[in-house]
């Protein structure tokens, strides 16, 4: 090797420990003195992060909303018509009863008090039913005579509309009774202007409630009130899957007729007027 060459490599034997030291010397300055303590710190508050959410979530379920078998167990209200047996269905596994917005006729009390144990009333209980749907639909000229023949099916929906003036009667408390326990049964009176729902309806279902019909057999909410045909027709209307309508006034079944309603009209009264100013023109029927 030469003079020459030897300083060559000399120098860049120089240059390459001088990059070196220089590269070592920067990567300690700017590496973090704390670095180990750091992650460290950040792992431990990783994990109180993560034992916090944890309790968050915890007390967030806690304090949540009851799960819906608890929500059962403490809802017991059902209304007051409903069946016993039928309570303890919607009790226990929660169950959707209501049909169209209504209970079926099979579980309600009006059900079970068609089914009597006492074997001689629910005898009388069937022939006074079938002589009231007999005359009603035989003594009505605009019911075919076929219609004559095929009462509404049992548990099928009826509404009967009845003046307010004959509210009161007996007579017309026991039809009402006798078509509650068959039917899903609906009363709309037919009322003045000058009701009060406020203050005249109590005074009306106590009228109404005579003899065995009672709260249990037809709800107070089944019973509603109408100053117009008007009202009488919207109302019939709105109801959803009715088999007939038993009405008085003769221009309401024009009107629902027109819809493709069962309507039958029971005013045609056969009763001497001496009579008839007694007893209600429903409850004509069952005499």
């Amino acid at each position: 090797m030469t003079t020459g060459e030897a300083t060559d490599a000399g120098s860049m034997l120089s240059s390459f420990i001088i990059v070196f030291f220089a590269t070592a010397l920067v990567f300690l300055l700017l590496r973090p003195r704390d670095g180990g303590r750091t992650t460290q710190a950040q792992n431990r508050g990783e994990s109180a992060q993560g034992v916090n959410s944890s309790a968050s979530r915890d007390n967030t379920n806690n304090s949540s909303s009851p799960s819906p078998k608890s929500q059962r167990d403490t809802c017991t209200r059902t209304p007051s018509h409903l069946s016993a047996a039928s309570a303890a269905l919607a009790h226990s596994v929660g169950a959707n009863l209501l049909v169209d917005g209504l209970i079926p006729f099979r579980h309600t009390k009006a059900a079970a008090a068609s089914s009597t144990s006492d074997a001689d009333q629910a005898a009388v209980n069937r022939k006074e039913r079938a002589r009231v749907l007999t005359r009603l639909l035989m003594e009505d000229e605009g019911v075919s005579p076929s219609e004559a023949t095929m009462p509404p099916s049992k548990g099928g929906t009826l509404l009967v509309a009845v003046p307010v003036d004959d509210a009161g009667c007996s007579h017309l408390s026991r039809v009402l009774y006798l078509l509650a326990t068959y039917y899903t049964l609906m009363v709309v009176v037919a009322v003045d202007t000058k009701f009060s729902v406020q203050t005249d309806r109590d005074a009306l279902l106590q009228k109404l409630y005579q003899g065995d019909l009672n709260s249990d057999i037809l709800p107070e909410h089944r019973i509603v009130t109408s100053s117009t045909i008007t009202g009488r027709v919207a109302f019939a209307r709105q109801l959803q899957r009715i088999e007939m309508l038993l009405e008085f006034d003769a221009e309401v079944r024009e009107n629902l007729s027109r819809f493709g309603h069962r309507v039958v009209l029971y005013n045609n009264s056969k009763l001497p007027a001496s009579n008839s100013t007694t007893v209600s023109m429903l409850g004509q029927k069952l005499l």
